[in-house]
């Protein structure tokens, strides 16, 4: 009702053997492809907003910040996103340890080598990516801290971000149809 596509997708995880960068590429791929998608059904992708939840937060964040490192293989061309929206992100694998050796396997447990799937060391780059950011103030799998520290960094590195608590939304709620949309829709208006 909007007048925006949305194309649903998903990535390789470490549940599939998965490890970093192949998550990573695949969200890549993803975008190349809804857009590929989105064009072909007449629906010009004129503004490309990646949209992740919790781990596909990070990634989204991830690609967002540096589309050019990922993706090369992909069958469809993928473009850089216009803006990112994370919602409960643990945005610093640092920070999150137990997520982030099932991310990057268990033959690389070393936080010093993280660093290239970490979207809070890449935060200087593309500094015109707009971002929104949203977390429950009743999460408790991804701390709001996380939102908080990578809205901060984000803004210090000149990006415009808003960032949004919702009081009494959990780790599942704020991607919800009924909490979600509304704030993401009001953002990409505004």
């Amino acid at each position: 009702d909007a007048g925006n596509v949305a194309v649903t997708t998903t990535y390789r995880a470490s549940a599939d053997g998965a490890h970093f960068p192949v998550p990573a590429g695949d969200v890549a791929c993803a975008i190349g492809s809804a857009v590929e998608v989105s064009n072909a059904a007449g629906f010009p992708a004129d503004e490309i907003v990646v949209v992740g939840h919790s781990a596909g937060a990070h990634l989204a964040s991830l690609v967002a910040l540096r589309p050019d490192d990922f993706g090369a293989d992909c069958p469809a061309a993928s473009p850089a996103p216009d803006r990112l929206v994370g919602l409960a992100g643990p945005y610093d694998v640092a920070q999150a340890r137990t997520p982030a050796i099932e991310l990057f396997g268990p033959e690389n447990p070393d936080p010093a080598n993280w660093d290239a799937g970490n979207p809070a060391a890449h935060v200087g780059q593309r500094p015109e990516l707009d971002v929104l950011l949203a977390h429950g103030t009743a999460d408790d799998v991804v701390p709001t801290f996380f939102t908080e520290a990578f809205a901060d960094a984000l803004r210090t590195a000149g990006h415009d971000v808003e960032d949004v608590y919702i009081d009494g939304a959990d780790h599942h709620s704020i991607y919800s149809a009924d909490t979600a949309a509304p704030l993401i829709v009001d953002w990409l208006d505004g």
